[in-house]
């Protein structure tokens, strides 16, 4: 069942659809197996490359703070990237920067205040939830997927999940962290 937040329709790169689509077409030589799959490339859904983990970094851990991780919304590190990337440029002009640095630490004074804290306790419940299905998972599911070594269980967990619905930023404003639907849960925007 597709998520209210999500397309019903799964994204992938063509290099990922090639191995299904040449099991599809196994009954025709490679050489057709190429033609067709080119001819399907030009009916395919364009969209831009999704984001990596490893470009941006929605949950970490707090530095210099034990037991501290940091969850920030997506729209919010747009935003961010946005503004280095206009910093970066003007610097590349500017003989002297002052003004772009002092704007640029108060743009991250207010970047900062986006933030929500979390426990580690919590901060791993919602690292491991990103992993989930796009249908999300149920809490014996989710706990089931924890680290070992974290002992949150059963209704300590669907309490903190709860939680998460009306998380509170370093602003004070609330926002979601987390959805749920039919007792399934995934995170939201992270």
């Amino acid at each position: 069942m597709p998520r209210d937040d999500q397309p019903a329709a799964a994204r992938g790169t063509l290099a990922e659809l090639r191995p299904k689509l040449r099991e599809v077409l196994a009954d025709l030589e490679p050489s057709n197996q190429d033609d067709v799959i080119t001819l399907l490339r030009d009916e395919l859904e364009v969209v831009e490359r999704p984001v990596k983990s490893a470009d941006i970094r929605p949950l970490e851990r707090g530095l210099g703070e034990a037991d501290a991780y940091y969850a920030i919304k997506f729209e919010d590190l747009d935003l961010l990237k946005e503004a280095g990337a206009v910093a970066a440029a003007l610097a590349l002009g500017l003989q002297n920067p002052v003004g772009l640095v002092a704007g640029l630490v108060v743009f991250l004074f207010r970047y900062r205040k986006k933030r929500f804290k979390l426990d580690g306790a919590q901060g791993l419940v919602l690292k491991t939830l990103r992993r989930a299905p796009t249908d999300g998972w149920t809490v014996d599911e989710l706990a089931a997927h924890l680290p070992s070594g974290l002992d949150v269980k059963g209704d300590r967990l669907a309490e903190m999940l709860a939680g998460f619905k009306t998380a509170r930023r370093a602003d004070g404003k609330q926002d979601a962290l987390v959805a749920e639907k039919d007792a399934r849960w995934w995170v939201v925007d992270l």
